[in-house]
């Protein structure tokens, strides 16, 4: 008898902790806590709570094996939700924050072994801002955090300093973008310190003089270009004479 009421008030209380979840209001509006299984499993897809077809504090999600996908929190100042993705072997994949349903304001990113691969800036889920990422090599072992290059974004074009360094921390190549395209000087070097190229660039095509150097300093290679194209000779010669005439600068 006893037995059989432990039954039937176990079974009450569940079937009334299933009808509190998945709820809607005259509105049509989820309401409260929901959670999906994944089709024909008993495994949880994910798991909530909503308020007025919000979604509100934690959310979790999971891959169809059960291992968690995602967390997320919501309600944060501004429209934000913080954001934690896994690979599906448990280490973290992305720490960042959503704006609605779209990236916003500074990502983390890490490679499977748990290296930090990139903090990246976005505005809306467009790159924006400055970026920088990571030599993974020696992060682990050496416990060594390497910059690898700094990349400056409006709006998802590249747009600003560029700057890239060899894995000894010596610069490798830094110049500037502009809405995407590579414009005035851009200096590369040796992974010694020592000066390798001087070009100059006009919407992304070499344009002005390009100065190309070996180790001791010396030049290799010395060559004007207009627009990517290269003068030479006579060519060469007509150009450099009116922008002395006219007191131009070659490179521009």
């Amino acid at each position: 008898m006893k037995i059989s009421i432990l039954l039937f008030f176990f079974v009450a209380c569940f079937s009334l902790v299933r009808a509190q979840i998945n709820q809607t209001d005259a509105q049509g509006r989820k309401q409260g806590q929901w959670q999906k299984n994944y089709p024909g499993t008993s495994v949880l897809q994910y798991k909530g709570t909503f308020l007025n077809d919000k979604p509100i504090g934690k959310f979790i999600y999971n891959f169809e094996s059960g291992q968690k996908k995602a967390e997320l929190v919501h309600g944060l100042p501004g429209g934000c939700s913080s954001v934690l993705l896994f690979y599906e072997s448990g280490q973290l994949l992305a720490d960042g924050f959503y704006k609605g349903e779209k990236k916003d304001s500074l990502w983390y990113n890490y490679a499977q072994n748990g290296e930090l691969v990139s903090a990246e800036n976005y505005k809306l889920d467009v790159l924006h801002g400055k970026s920088v990422y990571y030599f993974t090599e020696g992060q682990l072992l050496e416990q060594k955090l390497q910059i690898q290059k700094i990349v400056n974004y409006t709006n998802g074009k590249r747009n600003g300093p560029y700057l890239e360094y060899f894995y000894n921390g010596k610069p490798k190549l830094k110049g500037t973008y502009q809405d995407g395209f590579r414009m005035g000087l851009w200096t590369a070097y040796f992974n010694t310190g020592e000066l390798q190229s001087n070009v100059h660039y006009l919407n992304d095509l070499p344009h002005g003089w390009t100065t190309v150097y070996d180790k001791l300093g010396n030049i290799k290679k010395r060559a004007m270009y207009r627009d990517g194209y290269e003068l030479t000779d006579k060519e060469l010669k007509a150009f450099l004479e009116r922008c002395k005439a006219k007191n131009l600068d070659p490179n521009q």
